[in-house]
């Protein structure tokens, strides 16, 4: 998850500080090799300071300790959103790609390189989306995962390491006005440039809004503060007890008001869109998406290609689901469970799910996490469960939070949920990652297609992890797989090709789903998230990618726990550069055909 407040556009790496890089030669010695090591790390170390500075949450989230790294400190606040487009960013970030471009690329280390291959896809996809002609296309309140979503739970997570942090989020708190207001006037400018949202969307966050603040004795920051702040060291109850005040005023006589006022203005803003459907309704839409796909996916492949890659996916495991089924008359009335796991206990889940991946996966690097439930008022409006990445210098503050609403009843579901937020999924690939002590700014780059697909990828083994008959576990993964696929495959058909909810249904009527419940369902969702299932379904698909050409590579010596640890050594990053690297070290062969096209 990541731990910024969603941004009106794409959030560029940025150094603010000219570093000189080192300029090419020939031969160079072992001092020279060092020396352009060092001078790379400082110019990373700026990138990684410049981006966990640019707001109060990024920086506590991603840093326990600022005064370890030179951050003093500063009054905290949400930062900043502007209704107005500015080039500033556009054109530091065009600076810091060609400071990056001045390093002598062979004279790095391999680990370096991989830094730069990253952060120069990172700056080249900004820089094709720079310009103010897409400012407006991007969303910060999008229905499942906007601002007014996560900000409570990004704020009642805020960890109080001491004093001075009950101090800074009690600022933070009281800036919220300040900055939903800025939100409220980004979506008035998106109003103008005929770009606001639908109506149902509109509805969707107005509700979201509404639910968090309904109940105003019993918010969900007002109920989570007084048990954290007794934990801090040193205060007396009477510091104790003024806090408790300060944030229930705060909570009563700032943030309620400020989340009525936004619902309000979107109520106010509902009509002025000017299209009910996905991007491609948009003038610009499609080459809106097309950049979003990139930057969600991490990959260089186009939306027509992502279309091919998926509906052969979607082919290739139903006919295995079928074929499956076709050797076993008993096979089908078997899947629909009930499903006996031995355990209805998340924290037994994940103890259990830490021995089996052991055949195919490197021991856990840790198994600290604390499991926590989304707030009630804010069921409806989160995901099933989501992973609270650590800060960079607190690697084993591990946190995973269950919806109540959305995994309770069905044990399986709940088991491969924390099979993908838990082990092998994200708490176990960032805490891996996290030991083997990376350059923070790779700690801090988001790369989606990666995190999401891993997680996807290791989520579909689960079913044959949870003690089930062999033939139901495989037939589940690949209903779980299929079903995945079509959502990302119906992303794409309503936010690249326009699709609306009639074709979403004829295109659900050729797998008997066809309903209009489930066609207005998923029509509304990626309308709401354009561009949110790719990560998941296009990055599991290139895991198995890899995974099947890693095999083809090695032939009978492939061991898949060496595969897997290869790829967690490797870390976060795009599959390009990704691929790229597995090549270079013998992991798989380079593509001799083209990729998929449409």
């Amino acid at each position: 998850m990541k731990r910024k407040l969603p941004a009106a556009a794409a959030a560029a790496l940025v150094c603010l500080l000219f570093v000189n890089g080192c300029a090419g030669g020939s031969a160079r010695t072992e001092t020279d090799t060092a020396a352009a090591g060092q001078d790379f790390r400082q110019f990373t170390r700026d990138i990684f300071i410049d981006d966990v500075t640019s707001d109060g949450l990024t920086q506590h989230y991603e840093l326990a300790d600022p005064s370890a790294y030179g951050i003093s400190d500063a009054d905290p606040t949400l930062g900043d959103l502007s209704a107005d487009y500015d080039n500033s960013d556009d054109e530091e970030n065009e600076e810091t790609l060609r400071q990056l471009q001045t390093f002598d690329y062979d004279s790095l280390s391999a680990s370096d390189q991989v830094t730069y291959d990253l952060l120069e896809e990172v700056l080249q996809l900004n820089q094709d989306a720079a310009g103010p002609g897409l400012y407006y296309y991007s969303e910060p309140l999008t229905s499942m995962s906007g601002t007014h979503a996560m900000l409570p739970i990004l704020m009642a997570e805020y960890e109080f390491y001491d004093q001075k942090d009950v101090d800074s989020y009690l600022k933070l708190l009281a800036d919220v006005p300040r900055y939903l207001d800025q939100v409220l006037a980004f979506e008035q400018a998106k109003s103008k440039a005929g770009l606001f949202m639908s109506d149902t969307t509109a509805d969707t966050v107005i509700s979201s809004c509404q639910s968090f603040i309904e109940d105003p004795g019993k918010n969900s920051l007002a109920e989570v503060f007084p048990e954290k702040v007794r934990t801090v060291e040193g205060l007396s109850q009477q510091n104790i007890d003024d806090y408790i005040k300060q944030n229930d005023d705060i909570i009563q006589n700032k943030v309620i008001p400020a989340y009525q006022k936004l619902a309000d203005g979107i109520e106010e803003l509902k009509g002025t869109g000017k299209n009910d459907g996905g991007l491609a309704g948009f003038k610009r839409g499609k080459e809106y998406y097309g950049l979003l796909a990139r930057q969600q996916t991490g990959t260089d492949l186009t939306p027509e290609q992502m279309i091919t890659m998926l509906e052969s996916g979607i082919n290739d495991t139903l006919q295995e689901m079928f074929t499956l089924i076709g050797s076993d008359s008993s096979l089908y009335d078997k899947l629909n469970g009930p499903f006996d796991l031995g355990t209805e206990d998340p924290g037994q889940m994940l103890s259990l799910l830490q021995e089996k991946i052991l055949d195919e996966f490197p021991a856990a690097y840790t198994d600290k996490y604390t499991l926590k439930y989304v707030p009630e008022a804010l069921e409806d409006s989160t995901n099933p469960a989501f992973y609270m990445t650590p800060p960079v210098d607190r690697p084993q503050q591990n946190v995973i939070y269950l919806n109540r609403a959305q995994t309770s009843g069905d044990m399986l579901y709940l088991f491969t949920t924390l099979a993908h937020e838990g082990y092998p999924g994200h708490l176990y690939q960032c805490s891996y990652y996290a030991s083997t002590e990376p350059d923070p700014v790779r700690e801090v780059m988001s790369w989606p297609g990666y995190q999401e697909g891993w997680a996807t990828y290791v989520e579909n083994k689960a079913y044959g992890w949870a003690g089930l008959d062999e033939k139901v576990s495989q037939c589940l993964a690949y209903n779980s797989k299929a079903t995945l696929l079509l959502y990302g495959r119906i992303d794409l058909g309503v936010n690249y090709e326009g699709w609306d909810q009639a074709a979403v249904k004829k295109y659900l009527d050729q797998f008997g789903l066809g309903s209009d419940e489930a066609a207005k369902e998923l029509f509304d969702v990626v309308v709401g998230n354009p561009g949110s299932y790719l990560p998941y379904c296009i990055g599991m698909l290139e895991f198995d990618g890899l995974r099947e050409s890693a095999q083809e590579t090695a032939g009978d010596s492939f061991d898949p726990a060496a595969f897997h640890q290869y790829i967690m050594d490797f870390g976060p990053s795009s599959f390009t550069v990704l691929e790229e690297h597995m090549v270079r070290d013998g992991i798989i062969k380079e593509e001799t055909e083209e990729k998929p096209a449409a």
